[in-house]
């Protein structure tokens, strides 16, 4: 594709809307970040990038293009379309000299109606465009909050504008479908820049009017919308990046305002469901300034353990929470005490698991050893796989940091006949013996393979055979496997079998 004939290549409605947008002034650029990079602007609902990528010799032959639109109804937006034709325009109208250049610069039709009109004309069209275009009103209003001189608390003046980009998403039955989600969530992007601006500037009141109700307002939109993409979620995570370069340069007041506000906000139930409780977790031993705010921290976790001791998945919810006054305690240096809090918590996978490796780090496999064993042992009484198999990685781990062959074999060989994915550990243990010693034993696995299968023991049996036949190149035996199978043969699929 190239500049030539690009428009006869994609949809004409796609080409005409692209054309409307370069005509009306809606592009940006392009211009080169690279050889063979083009970068531009187009303004629609939102503010899109979009790249065009040429041969490097020739510019307007093209090889690629992206958009962050979410445009997926084929190959090609009409924001690239814009950015096509503003090439050849901005192509047309380069100049041959630097003098020509100045004299021949294309107009930009936007600036040029502001020349030309007066304040008057321009404030009739804002107004008109209040009560007749779709979103204008609270776009208008939310970029220029901060010029209200009504002393109106900045939450709730950022609450209400929040709250009405919601509204005006929404559809008849309150969902906030596909292309609403994509608008809203550009809205509130909007927002976030604009609190990012005011905190560069020290309005740190107006920053934190708009970062409060943006995660407390999206964390209820996110409840009854698409987002597919998760794009919505991901505004209240670039909230708290705000808030926490807010907490940074903030006064003691601010801090004091935020640390309240994680503690009212962090047990409601709208941000548990996607995990976002969590960057309240984040944030708050960031605003601990004194050991009175301390105590009141502690005594937050150990009242939200006991409230979801009761829950579903305490253990993981319980395990969180404690882990946010580990790190804690491991930033004030204070090991003691962060030793302290893991032993008492050794019956939970975690922190078993840090004691385990603080004892390696010290030296002691003895004492790793121990907490290994005894992890193994809770694990089974809770019917917790997933994690027996976590304490014999780690058994195999220390086997290889004290360099013991026996204690390596075994776990290798463990972990291969009890896990489902064998591979890694059929590796493992196969670098442990030498040519001879590894035909004896490879003999001995096929025969256990075989008489658990034989047991029903095993469910993927034959595709592990295979597996091993294919490793060691026994041509012969899975070609055998292959015939006693015929009627299934789904096993000798290459993305299970793999490559030597």
């Amino acid at each position: 594709m190239n500049l030539d004939n690009f428009d006869q290549q994609i949809d004409p409605k796609i080409v005409d809307r692209g054309y409307n947008y370069f005509f009306d002034d809606h592009v940006d650029g392009p211009e080169s970040i690279d050889t063979g990079v083009w970068m531009a602007r187009v303004y629609g609902s939102y503010v899109y990038n979009v790249q065009i990528h040429t041969e490097p010799e020739n510019s307007r032959e093209i090889r690629g293009w992206q958009c962050d639109c979410p445009y997926d109804f084929g190959p090609i937006c009409k924001h690239v379309v814009a950015a096509l034709y503003a090439m050849i325009d901005q192509e047309k109208s380069e100049p041959d000299s630097a003098d020509e250049k100045r004299e021949t610069k294309p107009k930009n039709r936007i600036q040029e109606i502001f020349k030309k009109s007066n304040e008057e004309d321009l404030q009739n069209f804002i107004l008109a465009s209040v009560k007749s275009v779709d979103g204008f009103r609270n776009r208008f209003l939310a970029h220029f909050a901060d010029r209200i001189e009504d002393q109106q608390d900045p939450i709730l003046k950022y609450r209400a504008i929040i709250r009405n980009y919601g509204r005006a998403a929404e559809g008849p039955y309150g969902f906030i479908d596909h292309e609403s989600d994509h608008t809203l969530t550009a809205r509130l992007r909007e927002l976030n820049q604009k609190a990012e601006e005011l905190l560069d500037d020290g309005h740190f009141n107006e920053c934190l009017g708009i970062c409060q109700p943006l995660v407390e307002e999206t964390a209820v939109f996110i409840q009854n919308m698409h987002d597919s993409s998760g794009s919505a979620g991901g505004v209240i995570p670039s909230a708290f990046d705000t808030i926490g370069r807010l907490a940074d340069g903030a006064s003691s007041e601010i801090e004091q305002r935020l640390f309240e506000w994680c503690m009212q906000e962090f047990p409601l139930e709208k941000y548990h469901d996607f995990d976002l409780d969590y960057h309240f977790l984040e944030l708050m031993p960031q605003l601990v300034s004194s050991n009175e705010q301390e105590e009141q921290f502690f005594n937050f976790l150990d009242h939200q353990i006991e409230a979801v001791k009761s829950s579903s998945y305490f253990e993981y919810r319980v395990t969180r929470l404690i882990k946010v006054k580990v790190r804690y305690l491991q930033q004030q240096a204070r090991h003691e005490e962060v030793l302290q809090l893991l032993e008492a918590n050794k019956e939970m996978t975690d922190f078993r698991e840090m004691l385990a490796n603080r004892s390696l780090k010290q030296g002691d496999y003895e004492t790793a050893i121990k907490l290994c064993h005894k992890g193994i042992a809770l694990a089974k009484e809770k019917n917790h796989r997933g994690t027996v198999s976590r304490w014999r990685e780690k058994l195999l781990q220390i086997a290889k940091q004290e360099n013991d062959m026996a204690e390596m074999r075994k776990w290798a060989e463990i972990l291969f006949f009890s896990s489902f994915s064998k591979r890694q550990w059929y590796q493992s243990l196969k670098s442990t013996y030498s040519g001879a010693d590894w035909s004896e034993k490879c003999e001995e696995i096929i025969e256990r393979l075989r008489e658990e299968d034989r047991q029903g023991y095993q469910s993927n049996t034959t595709s592990t055979l295979a597996q091993i036949f294919v490793e060691e190149q026994y041509t012969d035996r899975l070609l055998k496997l292959v015939q006693q199978h015929a009627a299934d043969i789904s096993f000798v699929d290459a993305n299970q079998l793999g490559s030597k």
